[in-house]
């Protein structure tokens, strides 16, 4: 039996198998047209807004014939769109920010300046760099008040994956939360997931639980930290650590967003790892693994709480090839009796998770 078949053989319903089978055609092909079917079939409300492999060329492609180019937004986005546009040979000529602790500082050689310093009149583009849409909604309205002109305004988040995340690690059909819960938040980014965990929790009138929450990234490691401080209450023990299978130092890439991960090359920061089974002795009810490949590794560095606790499991399944087979292997074989699953939640190639419960 072909390892691909054996793990159909692991799923349970139609839609996983679906997924998986599609999973694995774009895996060997790369033929998009597989994520494509996975979109129209379990993601149709993102049919209208088709995502394709170099999509994040498009706006260095819309930007070709301007000069007077103004990025809205000087935060993680906003230094990685200047990236982008410079390796295209393509030079803004500045930053706008509303934080004022931030006018007059340089971020990828550009002068950060308050918006009311830029006549938006006579500006080719702006790009406006968050990804929630009311941030954008209320940064349109105030350059369309400046000056700006309407067809000059480029929303960043329409040249990106377009994401259910309400839905993503917390399937309504699958993931049913209970008192004294135990919440394990492997890649916690800024605390997105906890805080979404937690909102479960009171739709649920959950009032005990508890939050671990794993991020090595310095940037995002330090938003966590300011977040907490204005959440004294909050039940969430924050780790300066990655999960992996042993307690160990390794190497980072640390961009300070989601796209940080260990490195196999002797590049980049060290951090400190830690394996699962060796700091956490409450009994762990739900985990969640968004660790940019580093998933089957923490999992075995999770061994212990998985056969004693069973936990409810929704782990990235898009990060490596290989995970496609080695994950729900390592899963259903250490604990026979998990029921696997798989879900989708983007136009992309990336947010497919596999659930076991």
């Amino acid at each position: 039996m072909k390892s691909t078949d054996k793990i159909l053989s692991y799923l349970e319903d139609g839609q996983s198998k679906f997924i998986y089978q599609k999973r694995v055609e774009y895996n060997e092909t790369g033929d998009f047209n597989a994520i494509k079917e996975i979109v129209a079939r379990y993601v149709p409300k993102f049919q209208d807004k088709p995502y394709y492999p170099g999509m994040e060329a498009e706006l260095p492609k819309r930007l070709e014939d301007k000069r007077n180019i103004v990025i809205f937004g000087s935060g993680i986005n906003g230094k990685g769109i200047a990236q982008s546009l410079k390796a295209c040979g393509i030079m803004p000529v500045c930053y706008v920010d509303n934080a004022e602790d931030k006018w007059g500082t340089q971020v990828e050689g550009l002068e950060v300046k308050r918006p009311s310093e830029i006549d938006f009149k006579a500006v080719d583009a702006v790009v406006v760099t968050p990804f929630k849409q009311k941030i954008v909604d209320a940064m349109h309205k105030q350059l369309l008040e400046l000056g700006a002109r309407e067809e000059t305004l480029l929303n960043y988040k329409d040249f990106s994956a377009n994401v259910l995340e309400y839905e993503l690690y917390f399937d309504p059909d699958l993931i049913k939360l209970h008192e004294d819960e135990v919440f394990v938040d492997a890649g916690a980014l800024t605390l997105e997931t906890s805080l979404r965990f937690i909102e479960e929790c009171r739709k649920n009138h959950i009032q005990h639980y508890r939050i671990h929450a794993f991020e090595p990234d310095y940037v995002s490691y330090g938003k966590c930290i300011n977040m907490l401080k204005d959440m004294p209450d909050a039940a969430i023990q924050l780790y300066d650590a990655g999960l992996w299978s042993e307690n160990t130092t390794l190497y980072f890439a640390e961009t300070g967003n989601a796209a940080s991960r260990i490195s196999m090359e002797q590049t980049g920061t060290l951090i400190k790892t830690v394996a699962l089974d060796s700091c956490i002795s409450d009994p762990v009810t739900f985990i969640k693994m968004d660790i940019e490949g580093a998933e089957l590794e923490a999992l075995k560095g999770s061994r212990e709480i998985l056969k004693q606790y069973r936990p409810r499991l929704a782990i990235s399944l898009y990060h490596k090839r290989e995970d496609l087979v080695e994950i729900p292997s390592y899963i259903k074989e250490l604990v026979p009796e998990y029921k696997l699953y798989i879900r989708h939640y983007s136009n992309a190639s990336v947010e497919t998770v596999l659930y076991a419960v």
